[in-house]
């Protein structure tokens, strides 16, 4: 089902998801009701993306649904 997800949200199929690519997903989240800014959905994706190249890998993605989950 990840896959399935990352496969859905990588547009350009390049087998990373960009930040704008990760922040959609990130909005499509259930965020109780709140709107996160930019700001603070990037603070988060940086917390797990560790590439300097603005792109998160699946394994990175995988880390991050996971702390989505946990929240």
């Amino acid at each position: 089902k990840l896959r399935e997800l990352f496969d859905s949200y990588d547009t350009n199929q390049n087998g990373f998801l960009d930040f704008s690519e990760m922040k959609k997903l990130y909005a499509a989240q259930e965020n109780f009701g709140l709107s996160p800014s930019d700001a603070e959905v990037e603070s988060f994706i940086r917390r797990y993306a560790k590439s300097a190249d603005n792109h998160v890998s699946y394994d990175e993605f995988c880390c991050l649904m996971l702390a989505l989950a946990q929240r």
